[in-house]
């Protein structure tokens, strides 16, 4: 009895230690009719298979969250609908696979932030393009050795991008408020993604090659680590970022356009020396988005009805020439880079004509910066210099707050309807051979804490009543000219 007993006990420790046989749920069917409560109670390893109908906020609570290793099967008919502003799928456990899904989404189909995630023919649609700013189809952040195959996307793309920011973030490159651009190559380079559609035409992944060029029929692209890669005469819209390349060198970006896309149009990240000319963005929520890039010489571009026209973050001794940044949220957003130049370029009827942030030793040189319903020219923290460019027709010409090592020299400020100039908290500036007129409230309006600014051989035309001096110590006005 007792060799029995011992005998029971090592065949129930066996049994517990034997891992448990998957079970395969209906969902939609005889066994939950809630994709959401399904996953709750499913086991790492279960198969959900989703009976034909349509799983929206009706009968789900987005979003589904997949913490657990799962495989999810569409039956044909099967579609999974997410809400405005919502996300369908957050996976954020290893290894998790779906296949022939339907995802209808208003933001983002899936935000995977594990690795091993499997997608296999699977659809992405933005089903109504009211919701096109910030949406997109799939989101692979921080994620690694995923797979993407055989997936088809309408009006929406894959994305990759580094993982979510923590407090580490500060100090590096990011996409404000989601995520790092991704610091580490093989977030961009371990995958497989293979035969998948954007709008019908391909999208390719181009990983590690040198002296290759993008096929005109592209209906997105995804390069990293790439050397001398040209995309020229390519088309696309309708994507989420229409044009991703990332850590890469010596790219060339040529007579190509990048219309409605979610999030970027064309995006380029840790880049090392590149060309982008005769480009044209429209209607996208940032037209060329440039983070920690070096070495760029853009020109001849335009940005048209974008949030974001031309979009640069930690970027270091680039040129930005002979471009049209019309009719945007920021026209020109420059933040945290160094030794960059704009310049004969037209930035006009956007809300922030040009936008400086913790930006140093910009030169804005000869550009036309009219229009602009806020100001032609915003600093932050900034110091550029601002030289020989014509600022007219705006709210504001040039807005300066906390800043310093500025000069704005030999400008024509003409009918800037608030302020010509506007100063707050400046130190050691030069302000000179600069013309205000035209009709306008002040020509300069400067209050706060203003130190060591030399304002001289400027020519103001009207009273000098249109001075509104409230700077401590006051402005001194006595080396300037009235006509």
């Amino acid at each position: 009895m007792r060799r029995i007993s011992w005998l029971v006990l090592l065949l129930g420790l066996l049994a517990l230690a034997m891992p448990a046989q998957a079970a395969q749920l209906r969902v939609g069917g005889e066994d939950y009719n809630s994709l959401t409560l399904a996953v709750a109670a499913a086991n790492p390893g279960d198969t959900l298979v989703l009976a034909p109908g349509v799983y929206d906020g009706q009968r789900e609570t987005f979003p589904i969250v997949l913490d657990k290793a799962l495989t999810l099967v569409g039956e044909d008919g099967a579609v999974v609908q997410g809400g405005p502003f919502e996300t369908v799928f957050e996976v954020c456990a290893d290894g998790v696979v779906m296949q022939n899904l339907d995802v209808r989404l208003l933001r983002w189909g899936i935000l995977c932030t594990a690795n091993e995630m499997t997608l296999e023919q699977c659809r992405f649609t933005l089903y109504d393009d009211t919701y096109r700013v910030s949406s997109c189809g799939v989101w692979l952040a921080g994620a690694y050795d995923c797979t993407v195959k055989d997936c088809a996307f309408t009006g929406c793309g894959l994305s990759i991008a580094g993982p979510p920011l923590t407090e580490r973030s500060a100090q590096m490159p990011i996409l404000t408020g989601l995520f790092e651009v991704g610091e580490d190559v093989r977030l961009f380079t371990s995958h497989c993604i293979e035969n998948n559609t954007i709008n019908d035409r391909p999208l390719y992944y181009i990983i590690g090659e040198k002296d290759v060029t993008v096929p005109e029929d592209a209906g997105g692209l995804i390069a990293a680590d790439c050397e001398n890669l040209t995309i020229s005469n390519v088309h696309v819209a309708d994507s989420s970022m229409g044009l991703e390349a990332v850590h890469c060198k010596n790219v060339q970006v040529v007579d190509s356009t990048a219309d409605r896309c979610g999030l970027f149009g064309i995006y380029l990240a840790y880049l090392d020396g590149g060309v982008m000319k005769r480009v044209q963005v429209t209607q996208t929520n940032h037209g060329l988005d440039l983070r920690n890039v070096h070495r760029l010489a853009l020109s001849d571009c335009a940005t048209l009805d974008c949030e974001q026209g031309v979009f640069y973050s930690w970027a270091y001794d680039c040129v930005t020439r002979n471009c049209d940044i019309v009719g945007c949220g920021n026209g020109y957003f420059a933040a945290s880079g160094e030794h960059n130049l704009l310049m004969n370029s037209r930035i006009a009827d956007n809300e922030n004509g040009i936008h400086l942030q913790h930006d140093q030793q910009l030169t804005i040189l000869n550009n036309d910066i009219t229009g602009n319903t806020v100001v032609g020219v915003r600093l932050y923290d900034s110091g550029p210099i601002c030289a020989d460019n014509r600022l007219h027709d705006n709210w504001v010409g040039i807005i300066v707050a906390s800043g310093e090592h500025i000069a704005i020299a030999d400008n024509a400020f003409e009918n800037n309807a608030s302020a010509g100039l506007y100063v707050h908290e400046l130190s050691d500036a030069r302000i000179t051979g600069n013309t205000f007129g035209g009709e306008t409230r002040a020509h300069i309006e400067a209050d706060g804490a203003v130190e060591g600014c030399m304002l001289i051989d400027n020519v103001f035309e009207g009273e000098e009543t249109l001075i509104l001096n409230e700077a401590q110590p006051p402005l001194d006005l006595s080396q300037n000219t009235w006509i």
